[in-house]
């Protein structure tokens, strides 16, 4: 509170003081006479209008270009430089377009010389020449209010979804192994408290995931190591890879109830279901082969399947070698060690209330090098995180489009007051009271609505860079979010519209 009404100060105190510098300047007879006089409309120069509006259509190009095909090579320079691009194109677009707007109606003769069209062209031509910068940052505004709207409706649609298909069942229990601890899962609870006989329905699998020094994301993705860096800075080269067993796999699967599958005695699987690392991956899979225990394994497809063996909030499973059950035959001789294994189950309770309890007694365990993910907690978290996402896409998404509205009304309500004699002067020389309204509503809303267009195309590659930078988080981002989006939009943007069309009719009737 105490900081907006510090801002707000400060911008008032520099409205005053620009204000008092332009008023300094002015001689005080055109002061008195300030109704009389017309204001002069300068005429830009027509190759430099529309060398400009060439140029600033170029940049634009080269900005959607880069965000929507080469999101994710895009370092955070070049980011920075994408934007300062697009503000600039953004300026220079309606700064050009003011140049060459009258021009151009003059020779579309039929149009100009019909109704007031030559009275609204000229209002207009006035209007955006002395508010380029206004009409620029309403512009941007805009853009920006539905890119946030879009991104925090589809982000929430998504989370929602994904969370329904990546929890299936009540619990999910990891377990990495330590030269120092061999205990098994059910061991390791037992020690801490949790009876798992007790506790866990009965009937629940059991996977393990096996590691090889000779098998790493240098092995298995070098020869994509270029790409994978530009994308993912900070991996690491020497992480091993995550090998399980057919078996494990698909009794994990069928509880899962997502597709189990078939392998031949010399084929792999990759099992990978974040789709960041399914591209880099289906790459490495063309002429990969893996070698276990001296025998050879190649890819049973030209690309990964999806799937998973953990529960989470977002499908972050980055890949899985899934191998017949005989490449783990001989463990002592084919530098095969075990890594972890993974429990999942339902709780032995009917009701809520009674999983809750079973809840809370698994939360006390104190167990080593074991990791507890519960469909609750994964839910209870996932709420609130959505919550924020809409409450900041509604917040800011609103905040932009009334401040892109009010500025716009209070630019259009003063121009009303300060037209009042030029609307009378129509009346006097013949226009009747429908051709007044028609010019009065032609002009407030192509003044409305001309930076809201160039948004909607600013907010098109805006939504696209979002989703592809994302790695296709915004894949719920439909024609109903489509439609969510413009109902706001049209809502609050629309009100701002009527409600100033209304008054500016209102004050043109008194005067």
């Amino acid at each position: 509170m105490i900081k907006t009404v510090l801002y707000f100060l400060l911008m008032y105190a520099l409205v005053l003081i620009f204000n008092a510098v332009l008023i300094s300047r002015v001689k005080l007879i055109d002061l008195l006479n300030a109704k009389k006089m017309t204001e002069r409309v300068k005429v830009k120069n027509p190759v430099i209008s529309v060398s400009a509006f060439g140029i600033s259509v170029i940049m634009l190009i080269y900005a959607y270009m880069k965000v929507a095909v080469y999101a994710t090579d895009i370092t955070e320079g070049e980011m920075i430089k994408i934007i300062v691009i697009g503000c600039v194109a953004t300026y220079l677009f309606f700064w050009s377009l003011s140049g060459f707007l009258l021009q151009f109606m003059k020779t579309r003769k039929n149009f100009y010389h019909k109704n007031l069209n030559i009275f609204v062209t000229r209002q207009l031509n006035s209007q955006v020449n002395t508010n380029v910068f206004s009409i620029s940052i309403i512009c941007l505004l805009l853009f920006f209010a539905i890119c946030v709207l879009s991104f925090g409706s589809a982000m929430n649609s998504s989370l929602k979804r994904t969370l329904k298909e990546m929890t299936p069942r009540d619990v999910c229990c990891v377990k990495e192994f330590t030269d120092g601890d061999q205990k098994t899962i059910q061991e390791a609870l037992k020690d801490g408290g949790f009876d798992t006989d007790i506790w866990l329905k009965a009937g629940y699998p059991e996977a393990r995931i096996y590691q090889t020094e000779d098998l790493t994301y240098q092995t298995s993705l070098g020869d994509q190591m270029e790409t994978i860096t530009k994308q993912y800075r900070y991996i690491r080269w020497d992480t091993k890879e995550d090998l399980v067993p057919l078996s494990d796999y698909n009794a994990m699967a069928s509880f899962y109830g997502i597709e189990t599958y078939d392998l031949a005695e010399n084929e792999f699987l990759m099992v990978c279901s974040f789709d960041g690392m399914k591209q880099v991956r289906d790459l490495a899979l063309k002429d990969l082969v893996i070698t276990i225990d001296g025998k050879d394994y190649q890819s049973a497809g030209a690309s990964c399947v999806d799937g998973y063996l953990e529960m989470s909030n977002s499908h972050a499973n980055t890949g899985y070698y899934v191998l017949p059950d005989a490449a783990f035959s001989n463990l002592e001789n084919s530098g095969l060690t075990l890594y972890k294994t993974i429990l999942t189950a339902d709780y032995a309770a009917e009701t809520e209330e009674e999983k809750q309890e079973i809840e809370e007694r698994l939360s006390e365990v104190e167990a080593d090098h074991i990791m507890a993910v519960t469909k609750i907690s994964l839910y209870e978290s996932s709420t609130g995180l959505s919550a924020i996402i809409t409450f900041i896409a509604i917040y800011l998404g609103i905040i932009f489009l009334i401040s892109g509205g009010a500025i716009l009304a209070l630019k259009q309500l003063s121009d009303s007051a300060d037209n009042k004699d030029r609307y009378n002067i129509l009346r006097k020389i013949g226009a009747d009271e429908t051709m007044v309204k028609k010019a009065l509503w032609d002009q407030i809303g192509i003044f409305f609505f001309l930076p809201l267009l160039l948004a909607i195309v600013h907010s098109v590659f805006g939504v696209l860079f979002c989703n592809r930078a994302l790695n296709g988080m915004l894949e719920d981002f439909s024609i109903g979010t489509v439609i969510l989006t413009a109902a706001v939009l049209l809502v609050v943007y629309g009100l701002y519209f009527l409600a100033t069309y209304s008054e500016s009719k209102r004050m043109l009737e008194e005067g």
